[in-house]
């Protein structure tokens, strides 16, 4: 994963605090290591809703992260596209039951 140690807590540190509760994988170019120092890392959360969407958006344009992060709502994902992110895929955080 194309994504420094320091980045990684940052990150996840977020997603507590703004998606305590939500299983987040990340997926893409970061996660394949094809990305370049400009390329965005991408993830997908599960049972969100736009006000959980809002805030850790929000969140993370004012974090110190030196590239964006690009989320996505798993159910609103096509088909085609959920089979591809399964692939290969990081957990960034469990979803709890």
């Amino acid at each position: 994963m194309q994504v420094s140690k320091k980045e990684l807590e940052e990150i996840k540190a977020i997603l507590e605090k703004h998606l305590h509760n939500k299983k987040v994988l990340a997926f893409g170019s970061r996660i394949k290591e094809t990305a370049d120092k400009f390329s965005d890392l991408d993830c997908v959360v599960f049972c969100a809703n736009v006000f959980d969407f809002e805030q850790i958006t929000e969140a993370f344009e004012n974090s110190d992260l030196p590239f964006r992060i690009q989320l996505l709502m798993w159910e609103k994902l096509p088909k085609d596209f959920q089979e591809e992110i399964k692939k290969q895929f990081v957990v960034l955080q469990k979803g709890r039951k």
